[in-house]
C-alpha cells in the first residue's frame, strides 16, 4: 500500500544527510514496528543541530550547513521532499538533535497488510484511493484490453 520508490528515496536522503555531517562515529538504520506503524529510525553521532535549525528543517531551500564535514553540498530541498513523502503516505518525519551530539530521524509510517484490514478502518473511499501496484497494472490492463477489442 505504499510507493517503493518514494520510501526509499527518503531513507536515502536522510542516509545521505547522515553521513554527510558526520566525520567521527557512525551512522545506523534500525526498524521496528510498534503500535500499528512502521518505524525507520536513522541516527548519527554527527555535528548536530540546535533547536532553532530544527525548526526550519522541511522548509525548501533551506540548506543549514551550506557544507557537510566532507565538503559535499546540497540544495536544501531533500528535507522538505521527505516530510512531504511521509505526509502523504499518511506517515510522519521526526528529527531530534543537539550541536555537537548528532541527529536521530524516525520516519513513521501507517501499516496496513491488505485490502481487507483496511475495510475495518475508517478511510473514505473514492476515485483518488491509493491501490497496490498490482491493482493499478491490472486495471490499466483491463482498459488497454477493453480498448483494443473495440
Amino acid at each position: 500500500m505504499l510507493d517503493a520508490g518514494a520510501v526509499r528515496r527518503i531513507l536515502i536522503n536522510l542516509l545521505n544527510n547522515a553521513v554527510k555531517f558526520t566525520a567521527d562515529g557512525g551512522v545506523s538504520l534500525s526498524v521496528a514496528e510498534r503500535d500499528g506503524f512502521i518505524e525507520f529510525t536513522v541516527a548519527d553521532t554527527g555535528v548536530g543541530m540546535s533547536q532553532t535549525a530544527l525548526a526550519r528543517l522541511g522548509e525548501r531551500f533551506t540548506d543549514l550547513h551550506k557544507n557537510g564535514v566532507r565538503g559535499t553540498s546540497g540544495t536544501g530541498l531533500g528535507l522538505s521532499m521527505a516530510y512531504r513523502l511521509a505526509k502523504l503516505h499518511g506517515g510522519a518525519l521526526k528529527l531530534s538533535s543537539a550541536p555537537g551530539e548528532g541527529t536521530v530521524a524516525r520516519f513513521v509510517l501507517p501499516v496496513r497488510r491488505s485490502l481487507k484490514e483496511m475495510k475495518g478502518a475508517k478511510i473514505t473511499t473514492g476515485p483518488a484511493d491509493i491501490q497496490s501496484q498490482l491493482d493499478r497494472v491490472a486495471q490499466y490492463r483491463r482498459e488497454r484490453l477493453g480498448k483494443d477489442a473495440a
